[in-house]
């Protein structure tokens, strides 16, 4: 997911000036840095493949970009044999279907970061931001796939949460698809390995990649949206279960029980029961229910002619000292102040 941050009079983070290596887009958004080599190869006036190569004594650095009229195919492969940083500046707008094959990392950009784990995908839309690569020790193999942004449009299907992923690319605003990385299924790998171990005849492999880009945005697609489903129900059911407690606290506050045995009622576990529970209500559960005894006693104060010491009682308390200081640390005065 994206983690936001802020930096004072839009000052670069840290890390962002601390880096190994610098890679430059040019004009013709090739990546640039000193000690590289390039190979390009023009296949038609639609069609470039360009090789990026860069070897040091603690890095090796390969990407293929297969560049056409429509989208960019860029395969990058990394191999440190100790953590780098890769600055990336000059960066483009750009909607990128990223696959992490292999390796994890992070990406920082100027106002997020973006932790990607092996064998996970999301769709990133990328803007005018420098960015830095971390990288763990190890190889870490990327497949990025960008499509021209009106053919985009034009494939999108119109569900809600990608209308509310196209505002955000209308709007400028770096965003994902999901919140969430969504795992690489069977299907996926099947077409990431024909992408990049193109056998066909040259003459196909402009139709052959733009054909498969396609299908696996396809898959894609279908899969981040069905990760969105699932979290949105599973969302959903947690919801109902800290309504469950929340009902039942409330009728049972004298005598609540134990949160394990809170958390058994509603098929769960105590560390879950009192994450949900705060994030749902903004308060722990015994927090929650301290709140219903005071209300009520307040209710008491106000309603009836019982003494301090029977409400007290009637609401759990078995020591009416101990009542009078909770109430006044709740609402700021005693509770013989609201009978004067």
């Amino acid at each position: 997911m994206l983690k936001f941050f802020t930096t004072q009079d839009g000052e670069i983070p840290t890390l962002l000036k601390k880096y190994d290596i610098h890679l430059k887009t040019g004009a013709s958004h090739e990546l640039i840095a000193e000690g590289t080599k390039q190979e390009t190869s023009y296949r038609d006036q639609n069609h470039i493949e360009r090789i990026t190569k860069l070897k040091q004594n603690t890095l090796k650095l390969h990407i293929k970009e297969s560049i056409l009229n429509s989208l960019k195919i860029t395969e990058i492969n990394f191999h440190a044999l100790e953590k780098k940083n890769l600055l990336f500046t000059g960066l483009q707008e750009a909607v990128q279907m990223i696959f992490l094959l292999e390796g994890s990392c992070e990406l920082l950009f100027e106002s997020c970061s973006y932790t990607l784990q092996p064998q996970t995908h999301n769709i990133l839309n990328r803007v005018e931001q420098d960015a830095i690569t971390l990288l763990n020790e190890g190889t870490t193999t990327f497949l990025i796939i960008e499509f021209e942004k009106n053919l985009l449009y034009q494939l999108l299907p119109h569900t809600k949460h990608v209308l509310e992923f196209i505002n955000r690319i209308d709007d400028n605003a770096i965003g994902l698809l999901n919140t969430s990385n969504g795992s690489l299924v069977p299907s996926m790998k099947l077409i990431i390995d024909d992408i990049i171990n193109f056998s066909k005849d040259k003459n196909y492999q402009k139709l052959y990649l733009q054909t498969k880009a396609m299908e696996l945005l396809l898959i894609q697609l279908e899969v981040l949206e069905e990760n969105i489903r699932e979290s949105s129900t599973n969302s959903s059911d947690k919801q109902q279960q800290m309504n469950e407690v929340r009902e039942y606290v409330t009728k049972h506050y004298k005598n609540p029980g134990t949160l394990k045995n809170l958390a058994k009622k509603i098929g769960t576990n105590e560390f879950e029961l009192k994450k949900q529970f705060k994030a749902s209500f903004g308060t722990t559960v015994f927090g929650y229910i301290a709140d219903v005894k005071m209300n009520k006693a307040k209710d008491y104060l106000k309603n009836s002619s019982m003494s301090i010491s029977q409400i007290a009682e009637a609401i759990g308390y078995k020591n009416p000292q101990h009542f009078s200081t909770a109430f006044k640390k709740k609402f700021g005065f005693s509770p013989s102040k609201i009978r004067e």
